[in-house]
């Protein structure tokens, strides 16, 4: 059953791609969240993408404009960013 509290949220998780970042992201996508993988490895990233539902961005945690980037792309798609759940 779908929490209705984190059903819709948009989160972002950096490191998605890797093996906790995917678990996570499959965790929120389970429980209705919009789950944008963010990681510097986009073959993963689109690999958990797809596992979850989710859309792949990339992103080095420390360069800040990709950073920007990613904001700006899921406001652009979805609104906001709820949640960063930083896994890289």
């Amino acid at each position: 059953m779908k929490n209705p509290e984190i059903a819709e949220r948009i989160s972002l998780v950096t490191g998605g791609g890797g093996r906790f970042g995917q678990s996570l992201c499959q965790a929120l996508a389970a429980q209705g969240c919009k789950v944008l993988v963010g990681d510097c490895d986009m073959v993963s990233g689109r690999e958990a993408a797809a596992r979850c539902g989710g859309v792949a961005l990339g992103l080095d945690v420390p360069a800040a404009a990709m950073w920007m980037n990613v904001h700006h792309t899921a406001r652009d798609m979805f609104g906001p960013i709820g949640w960063v759940f930083r896994c890289a």
